[in-house]
């Protein structure tokens, strides 16, 4: 395959060359390929890695900006759906489902994305599992709230004691969820069940039903809020008799080292759940606390969440009681890291001996270095070679 350079300069005279993966270059690379009567694996295959051309970010992207346009439809869709299912589990079905929407697009093979040829229509279609798009569009339009209003209302009136454990018992999501297909009989049947359950197990011992840890420290009614900051490498080791306190090693028990993890994902995840509201928590700790199913301790991050500029950030959450900064981190973490350089963020959160968060760093791009620069020689933090162990100073972690 022999490409004219000079002739497509000429007629793609905007063109980023410096990089060519550039965002503003996606459009002229899809005319540009399509004007050579080619596909972009065609051109990898050629080109010797000189340029590497990849657009699969846009196009996850533009799914993800679609998925966002249409989710008030398949939400509608989706009601009418589970409500003609005749099981006790709608309610559970229709949360999880889409509690679950927005990160979809992560079943996706990234590789089949780098072409000029996505049908983006046809490939949200086969993710929501529905034959075409316009299922959706085509769809009688009306509002889910007023159903769930209709159906609290409806039952107050008539249920009024009833209805009053509902509240003592439940917040008010849960009775809204349980109100969408007027199952809130169902939800205060719940409630005698395990009453009676209870009392029928008080001399048994109690079933583990996630949080502890004296329930995540009362749910970490903490007010701090995350900061921003940059890192700089690390050699000293401090001495764990260090007088001024700055820099002193807290030597703590492998199961508060879990403990501790476990906390500060949990701080984290509800700090990103109250900002952003579209987070999915992936690690093993998200069964543990929240007995969530949905985990994979292989991904190489502990969450994702989906930021203002409907941009994806990976979270990896790192926590300390000592007042340096002394990251463990393994190979996949690391390699993850890498290869998503531009949204690999660490979330570091700074215990007290109370096991409370004091201070919430986040340190952006922790993988992305300056030119000549790499994971084992940078400006950012300093590698112990043997363990993968990371020293860095934070700025403001001495006042």
């Amino acid at each position: 395959m022999i490409i004219k350079t000079e002739k497509i300069k000429e007629g793609f005279p905007t063109f980023n060359y410096a990089n060519v993966n550039a965002e503003e270059n996606i459009p002229l690379i899809k005319s540009m390929f399509d004007y050579l009567k080619i596909d972009i694996k065609d051109f990898n295959d050629n080109s010797n890695g000189n340029p590497v051309i990849d657009i699969t970010e846009s196009e996850i992207k533009s799914i993800r900006n679609r998925f966002s346009e249409i989710k008030s439809s398949y939400t509608l869709y989706l009601y009418n759906l589970i409500r003609k299912d005749d099981t006790k589990l709608r309610c559970e079905k229709f949360e999880e489902t889409l509690k679950n929407y927005d990160f979809i697009y992560q079943q996706l093979n990234n590789e089949e994305l780098n072409s000029i040829n996505n049908d983006l229509d046809f490939i949200i279609s086969k993710l929501l599992k529905i034959r075409e798009l316009s299922e959706l569009t085509n769809l009688q339009s009306f509002s889910i709230r007023d159903i769930r209003q209709h159906n609290i209302s409806t039952y107050s009136l008539n249920n009024a004691e009833k209805y009053g454990v509902l509240e003592k018992n439940y917040n008010g999501d849960k009775i809204e969820l349980y109100a969408t297909f007027d199952e809130l009989e169902e939800l205060y049947n719940n409630i005698q069940k395990k009453s009676s359950q209870n009392l029928e197990k008080s001399s048994e011992q109690p079933e583990k039903t996630g949080l502890t840890i004296e329930q995540m420290k009362s749910k970490i009614a903490v007010n701090v809020e995350p900061k921003d900051i940059l890192i700089t490498p690390n050699k000293a080791v401090y001495s764990s008799k260090n007088s001024n306190g700055k820099g002193k090693v807290v030597k703590v028990s492998p199961q508060t080292q879990l403990d501790n993890g476990c906390i500060a994902e949990y701080f984290v995840y509800s700090k990103l759940i109250e900002k952003y509201g579209k987070v999915k928590w992936i690690s093993g700790n998200a069964q543990k606390v929240l007995n969530l199913t949905d985990v994979d301790d292989s991904k190489g991050f502990d969450m994702i969440y989906i930021d203002e500029d409907n941009n994806e950030r990976f979270v990896e959450v790192k926590s300390s009681q000592d007042k340096s900064v002394k990251i463990k981190i393994s190979k996949n973490e690391v390699e993850t890291g890498l290869e998503n350089s531009n949204k690999y963020d660490i979330h570091f959160v700074n215990l007290n001996e109370n096991q409370e968060p004091v201070k919430y760093s986040r340190i952006k791009n922790f993988f992305e270095f300056q030119e000549g620069e790499d994971f084992f020689n940078n400006s950012k933090f300093h590698v112990e070679t043997d363990n993968y162990d990371i020293r860095a100073k934070i700025s403001d972690m001495d006042d």
